[in-house]
Order: structure tokens, then sequence, then C-alpha cells
């Protein structure tokens, strides 16, 4: 599961826990900023950036989130079941990098308000399309228009 989760985050899998939960930490830093899923990616967030002083309480406390109970008491059912949560909130982290990347990328080059967007699309018989879109003060003057 240490290993998922890594990956999950775009981490080595091979990073000692102690790594794992600088590093997690570091990357997830105000993702919880871009979204209102408190039961979700949210709440996996507020595990990842808790404060604990023990790295395996705290990675315990990550596995008690996904498989909603404590690990040593897990079914191979509550393992797959942890496992599928994992993949899920990881789609839904990926979209949250993309969208602080570039918030933080617009935001070098521009000055004033901008809200970032993330737009999805799917078309019959197509591939899914993922654009990240930048609103400045101008362009939605100009939408408006």
């Amino acid at each position: 599961m240490q290993a998922n989760f890594a990956e999950a985050l775009g981490l080595d899998p091979d990073l000692t826990l102690e790594t794992l939960r600088e590093q997690s930490r570091g990357k997830c830093f105000g993702l919880d900023n871009y979204t209102l899923d408190i039961k979700g990616v949210r709440g996996l967030l507020a595990r990842i950036n808790r404060e604990d002083n023990d790295e395996h309480h705290w990675f315990e406390n990550i596995m008690m989130f996904l498989g909603s109970k404590p690990s040593e008491k897990w079914t191979d059912a509550d393992r797959d079941e942890a496992d599928y949560k994992l993949a899920q909130l990881s789609r839904r982290l990926t979209d949250l990098f993309k969208l602080a990347a570039e918030e933080r990328r617009f935001g070098e080059q521009a000055d004033g308000d901008f809200d970032v967007y993330l737009l999805k699309s799917l078309k019959k018989g197509g591939d899914f399309i993922d654009e990240i879109v930048t609103v400045d003060k101008n362009r939605e003057e100009h939408a408006k228009a």
C-alpha cells in the first residue's frame, strides 16, 4: 500500500516512509484550496498534511481513511476497496496538480485577478480531452460583451 500510495502521488514507490511523508506533504501543500470535496480528495489531503510525530501513525491514518477501518483488520475485500478508492482519488489529485501548476505558471506572467478552470470533455468514439483555461479580467469582460 505504501508503494501504491507513492505512485498515486507521482512519487517513487521505493521511498522510505519518512521521505514519502515529507515529499507527499510538499507536493500536496495548498491543494485543499482547489476542492470542496470534504469526504474525498480533501479528506485525503487533510490526512497527508496532518501534523503527526510518527510516520507509521501518519500512514496508518491514511490507510484507515482509504479502508474505513484499521489496516490490521482489513480483509482482501477491504484491501481491494482501499486500492480502488486510492485510484479514484489519484485521478482527482492529478487534476488538482494540473490546476495548481497552471495557476503558478499564469501567475508569474500576469498581474491581477484570474481564475483557472479545468475543462473535461468526451466525444462519442473519441478520447477524453482535458484543457486548462485561464480567464483574467480582460478575457472575462470580452466574454461578457
